[in-house]
């Protein structure tokens, strides 16, 4: 019970300060869950099953606004169906060492460009409603990437169901904390830069690892 009880509040916190941030959570709870005694492909599971229920949830609003092309979004969904699933199976005949070094890279990659690199926009667009319609399409079609890769790794790990059902839940409340919070007066350079030292610290931590 008391370990649910941690990895909600670490799920919840987390899913504020990166929902904040614009990004989602999971590429740091991944490491953090691997490191509170979970494998690292059941980690894996568990933070593509967070990831997925915070971006199906702004998916579903999105869809009530009808602010989705389905047109634009399916066939994309479609390949994400198909090919994420591949990759996670492939990982399972991949040395997990191998796996683990490879996320460390990712790690730094991603602190990195939070720390430094300025947003820059890959397309200008006059009306709000053109951008926020491409960021709804694109929130639709992570979930399918997100959902094809758990249900490939539930096919051949155990997995804690109730563990399942409380980080989604926690994830998904952090989710719309951080969303609300972000509507005041926060600066962005400050909270990626508190995301960003916290990819640092967990990069580290697995190179430590590595090292030793």
């Amino acid at each position: 019970m008391h370990d649910y009880v941690l990895y909600l509040l670490i799920t919840l916190i987390l899913s504020g300060i990166f929902s904040m941030g614009g990004a989602e959570a999971g590429l740091a709870l991944i490491p953090i869950f691997n490191f509170l005694g979970l494998g690292f492909t059941v980690a894996k599971a568990v933070g593509l099953f967070t990831g997925a229920s915070t971006t199906i949830t702004s998916s579903v609003m999105n869809i009530k606004r009808k602010a989705v092309d389905f047109k634009f979004v399916f066939p994309i969904a479609l390949m994400m169906v198909i090919c994420a699933p591949l990759g996670a199976y492939s990982s399972s005949f991949i040395d997990e060492n191998l796996v683990k070094f490879i996320y460390m890279l990712l790690l730094f990659y991603s602190a990195a460009m939070m720390m430094f690199s300025e947003k820059k926009r890959l397309f200008h667009a006059e009306s709000k409603f053109t951008l926020f319609t491409v960021r709804a399409a694109v929130g639709c079609i992570v979930p399918f990437s997100a959902l094809g890769s758990f249900f490939t790794y539930a096919t051949y790990v155990p997995l804690d169901w109730v563990l399942l059902s409380v980080v989604a839940f926690s994830a998904i409340v952090g989710g719309y904390i951080g969303d609300y919070f972000m509507h005041f007066k926060l600066k962005q350079s400050h909270i990626k830069k508190l995301m960003a030292g916290l990819l640092y610290l967990l990069a580290l931590k697995l190179l430590w690892h590595f090292i030793i």
